[in-house]
C-alpha cells in the first residue's frame, strides 16, 4: 500500500523535525557520563591506531561501532562531540521513518504529533552516545522494508530487513533480537501465504487416484498441519527470551516488565495462527524457508564485511570468544528496580485512568479526550516529584507501557475471529476487503513484534535509558494497535497522554543515573565541543595536569575504571582490558599485571579507591600491587590518586 504524499505532508514532516531539533539541540552537547564515554573513546582510538577489537583489546560490543568511530576520528579527529553527532543523525532518520510508517493509517497532523512525542522520549530525555540509540532506527528501517509496497518484490524487502538486522548485530548483539522479530513475522506471513495457496487449490478441481476427483474441502484438509511448526517456533522464542531474562538480578521484575512483552507476543501469534485454521505443513515449510533464506542473505552481508579483517588475520576465534563468551560475565551483578508488585498500588491509579480514557474514547468529544489525556500526562509526569519512591515509580510505570501495548494486541488476537477464507467463495469486493484487513493485521503484528523484542535490549542492565531507546517502536506500535479500531479518538488520547507525560517527566529521568550531569557551563579538559559542569571540568583538568606532569614519556594505567583519562592525556591502556569489570582473575594477577606495566614502560597509575573495602579480593590485591610498584603520590588527593615511580637513584619521591 502506497500512501499519497500531499502538501500537508510536505509541511508536517519538516515542521515536526524542526520542533524536535529545537528540543534536542540545546541539550545534545551538554552533560556526560564519563565512565561510559571513556570506554567508547578508548575502543575507537585503539582501533584507529591499528588494534583489532577482541584480538588486541576487549571490546564491549561486537566490534562494528569501534570501526565506525575510528573512521570518523580519522576524518574529524577524536571527539566526544562527534559521537553525539552520529546518534543525532541516526535519531533524525528514525523520526522520518516514524512519520512514514504512521502515515500508512493516520493523517499528517497525527504523524507529526507522533514524531514530536518520539523526540520527547528519546534524545531530549537522554543524550548519551550509547549504542542502543541505533536499534530503533534500524528496526524501523527493517519494518519499512517488510511492509508491502507497490512495485517492490517481497524478496527485496526481506533482504533489506536482513541487512538492517545484520548492521545492528555488527554494532551490538542486540541485532539478534531484531532478527528474531523479523523471523517471527516471517512465520506469520508464511502461514498466511500457505492458507492463500490452499484457497487457490480449493477453487480448482483436483484429481484423486481413487475417485478421479476430489472436493475443495479435502484439498483444504492437509495431511500434516503446519500450525504445529508455527506454534513451536513461537514457543521456542518464548523459552529463549525467558531463559535470557531469568539470568538477570531482580528476575521477578525482569520477567514481568522485560520478558512479559515477548511472552505475550508469542501467545498472541500462536493464538492467531491456530485460530485461522489448518495449513498444509509442506507448503508452509517451503514458504517459510524461502523467506528466512532471503532474510539471512541480507543478514550475512554486513556480517561478512565485519569479519573480513578477522579472517585475513586468522583471528575469527578471538572475535567469537569476545562476542559470545566474554559477555556472559556481564550477566551477573546487574540491577533492576524494586519488585513490580510493591508498586502495583501506585501504578493502579494512572492505569485505571488510561483504561477508562481509551475504552470510553469513542463516546467522548475531542475536547474531553484531550483534557483527559492531559490529566493522565500530569499524573505520569509529576509522579517522581510527588512520591518518595519517585525514580523507581516512574521507571516501573514507563516499563509497563510495552507490556500494555503488546497485551492489548494479544487481547485483540484472542477476541477477533478468523478472517481467512479457505473455500474461495468470495465476491471480488469481499476478497479485496478481506485482503486489506489481512494486510492491516500483518502490519500491526510486525510492529508489535519489533516493539516487544526490543525490550530485550535491557538485558542485562535494566536502566531507563535502555527503555527509552525503544520508544520509537513503542510509539508506532501503540498507535497501530489503537488505530486498529478505526477510530481517531484512542489515537488522540494516546498521543496527548504520552506527549504531556514526556514534557513533564522526561527531564527528571536523568536523575536516575547519579553520574549523569545534564547541565554544563564549561568545556571538557580536552577542549572538545562538549559542555559539562564547571566542577567536573576543574576536577578533571587538575588530575590531567598531574598525570601529564609525571609521565616523562612513559605510559598511563587507570584502575579500576575511568578510561576517559587516556583520551585527555593522549595515552593508551597498556592492557587488553578497558576496565577491571571485564578482567578475569588471571588478568588481575598482581605479578602478571605489574610485569605488563613494566613491559609497556608505564610511569603513572591513577587509582580510584572509593569503596575499595567492598571490592573483590582480586581487585584489592591488584590495587596493593600497583601501590607498591608506584609508591609516589601527592598528599591530599581524595577522588583520583595519581601515583608514579621514584626516579632512578632517588631516595625520595620528590614532587
Amino acid at each position: 500500500m502506497k500512501t499519497p504524499w500531499t502538501t500537508s505532508d510536505r509541511i508536517a514532516l519538516p515542521a515536526s523535525i524542526a520542533a524536535s531539533l529545537a528540543c534536542v539541540l540545546p541539550v545534545l552537547y551538554r552533560g556526560w557520563v564519563p565512565f561510559d564515554e571513556g570506554w567508547i573513546l578508548e575502543q575507537a582510538t585503539r582501533t584507529m591506531r591499528g588494534d583489532l577489537p577482541h584480538r588486541d583489546f576487549v571490546d564491549l560490543w561486537t566490534g562494528g561501532w569501534s570501526f565506525i568511530h575510528a573512521g570518523l576520528f580519522v576524518v574529524f579527529g577524536p571527539s566526544m562531540a562527534v559521537m553525539r553527532t552520529v546518534i543525532l543523525l541516526a535519531w533524525l532518520a528514525g523520526l522520518v521513518l516514524v512519520y512514514r510508517i504512521v502515515r500508512r493509517w493516520a493523517e499528517p497532523v497525527l504523524c507529526a504529533a507522533a514524531v514530536v512525542v518520539t523526540a520527547l522520549w528519546t534524545l531530549w530525555a537522554w543524550q548519551m552516545p550509547l549504542l542502543n540509540w541505533f536499534y530503533a532506527p534500524l528496526a524501523l528501517f527493517a519494518v519499512a522494508a517488510l511492509l508491502p509496497h507497490e512495485g517492490r518484490s517481497p524478496q527485496r524487502g526481506h533482504v533489506i530487513a536482513g541487512v538492517a538486522a545484520g548492521v545492528m548485530f555488527t554494532l551490538k548483539l542486540t541485532g539478534l533480537f531484531l532478527l528474531a522479530a523479523i523471523l517471527l513475522w516471517c512465520v506469520r506471513a508464511a502461514a498466511r501465504d500457505a492458507r492463500a495457496a490452499m484457497a487457490a487449490r480449493a477453487s480448482r478441481p483436483a484429481r484423486d487416484s481413487t475417485t478421479g476427483f476430489t472436493s475443495a474441502a479435502s484439498v483444504a484438509s492437509p495431511r500434516f498441519d503446519g500450525r504445529w511448526l508455527a506454534v513451536t517456533a513461537c514457543a521456542l522464542y518464548a523459552v529463549l527470551s525467558v531463559r535470557l531474562v531469568s539470568g538477570m538480578a531482580g528476575a521477578e521484575s525482569a520477567l514481568v516488565l522485560i520478558g512479559g512483552p515477548s511472552l505475550l507476543l508469542s501467545i498472541g501469534l500462536s493464538v492467531g495462527l491456530w485460530r485461522d485454521g489448518r495449513i498444509d505443513g509442506l507448503t508452509f515449510s517451503s514458504l517459510l524457508l524461502r523467506r528466512v533464506a532471503w532474510v539471512l542473505v541480507g543478514f550475512a552481508i554486513p556480517l561478512a564485511v565485519l569479519l573480513a579483517p578477522y579472517a585475513a588475520t586468522h583471528s575469527l576465534g578471538d572475535w567469537y570468544r569476545g562476542v559470545f563468551v566474554t559477555p556472559l560475565r556481564r550477566l551477573t551483578g546487574v540491577s533492576f528496580p524494586p519488585p513490580w508488585w510493591r508498586l502495583a498500588v501506585k501504578f493502579a491509579g494512572p492505569a485505571v485512568l488510561l483504561w477508562g480514557g481509551v475504552s470510553r474514547a469513542r463516546w467522548f468529544d475531542s475536547t474531553r479526550i484531550v483534557w483527559s489525556a492531559v490529566g493522565l500526562g500530569v499524573v505520569l509526569g509529576a509522579a517522581q516529584a510527588l512520591l518518595p519512591e519517585g525514580p523507581a515509580y516512574l521507571q516501573v510505570l514507563l516499563s509497563g507501557i510495552p507490556l500494555a501495548i503488546v497485551g492489548t494486541w494479544c487481547w485483540t488476537q484472542w477476541r477477533s475471529r478468523s478472517s481467512t477464507n479457505t473455500t474461495g467463495a468470495l465476491s471480488k469486493a469481499d476478497a479485496l476487503g478481506e485482503q486489506a484487513t489481512a494486510d492491516r493485521a500483518s502490519d500491526v503484528a510486525l510492529l508489535v513484534a519489533a516493539a516487544a523484542t526490543a525490550q530485550l535490549i535491557q538485558v542485562p542492565y535494566a536502566t531507563l535509558n535502555y527503555l527509552l531507546a525503544s520508544t520509537p517502536l513503542l510509539v508506532v506500535a501503540g498507535l497501530a494497535v489503537a488505530a486498529g479500531a478505526n477510530r481517531r479518538a484512542p489515537v488522540l488520547f494516546a498521543l496527548a497522554a504520552l506527549g504531556t507525560a514526556g514534557a513533564l517527566g522526561a527531564r527528571r529521568i536523568p536523575v536516575m543515573n547519579e553520574e549523569l550531569k545534564i547541565s554544563g557551563d564549561a568545556r571538557v579538559p580536552s577542549g572538545d565541543a562538549l559542555w559539562i559542569p564547571r566542577a567536573d571540568s576543574m576536577r578533571y583538568a587538575q588530575v590531567t595536569v598531574e598525570i601529564t606532569r609525571h609521565l616523562n614519556g612513559g605510559g598511563l594505567y587507570v584502575f579500576p575504571m575511568h578510561s576517559e583519562f587516556y583520551y585527555f592525556t593522549g595515552t593508551r591502556n597498556p592492557t587488553r582490558q578497558l576496565t577491571a569489570l571485564l578482567a578475569t582473575d588471571d588478568d588481575l594477577d598482581p605479578v602478571a599485571l605489574v610485569s605488563r606495566l613494566r613491559t609497556a614502560h608505564t610511569s603513572v597509575v591513577v587509582l580510584f579507591p572509593a569503596g575499595s573495602q567492598e571490592w573483590p579480593i582480586t581487585w584489592q590485591r591488584a590495587q596493593q600491587a600497583l601501590m607498591d610498584e608506584f609508591p609516589c603520590e601527592r598528599r591530599g588527593q581524595r577522588w583520583a590518586h595519581v601515583r608514579w615511580r621514584r626516579a632512578p637513584n632517588a631516595l625520595t619521591c620528590g614532587d
